[in-house]
């Protein structure tokens, strides 16, 4: 039987051809980012700030419509409320 041919002539064979683990590539630090280029952070943090700009004006529209559609509602209910009590009285 061959050494090569042994399951444990991989393990054997990293240990003895002397693998360094500070060059293996699964454990070595990833590489530094890259600069980008001049104006390309700022065109994009213009865009976020738009973007996030713009939802929040969505939120500040819809939290007003369901205030105003809740205080519509109670409205429309005291009325309707009213005009009931109002009708009750003219039948007695």
């Amino acid at each position: 039987m061959d050494k090569s041919d042994s399951p444990e002539s991989g393990a054997a064979a990293a240990a003895t051809t002397g693998t360094d683990k500070s060059t293996d590539k699964s454990t070595a630090a990833p590489p530094p980012m890259q600069r980008a280029p001049a104006g390309t952070f700022k065109a994009n943090t213009s865009a976020a700030r738009q973007t996030s700009s713009s939802c929040q004006t969505l939120a500040v529209m819809l939290g007003l419509l369901w205030l105003i559609t809740l205080v519509l509602t109670f409205v429309l209910l005291i009325l309707v409320m009213f005009f009931v009590l109002q009708r009750e009285r003219g039948a007695r």
